[in-house]
């Protein structure tokens, strides 16, 4: 999971610093298109990752619940 993190990261870097850069408008806006759609898929791909280990575990746990019963005697 850490390195989807730091894939979100990364782009998230290189779109604060792709003004600096020193491209055309058209390269900065396809560069950036690019790093959106990475982004979306990622986080996308995280929260399956998330959401499905939680249900997992929901479908793991067996607690079973007893009833108190009095004891006679």
């Amino acid at each position: 999971m850490s390195a989807k993190i730091r894939i979100i990261f990364i782009c998230g870097v290189a779109v604060a610093l792709l003004p600096l850069t020193g491209f055309p408008d058209s390269w900065r806006n396809f560069f950036g298109i690019i790093a959106g759609i990475i982004v979306c898929v990622t986080t996308y791909l995280l929260h399956r990752a998330v959401s499905g280990k939680s249900k997992i575990s929901k479908l793991l746990n067996t607690e079973a619940f007893t009833e108190n019963s009095l004891k006679q005697g």
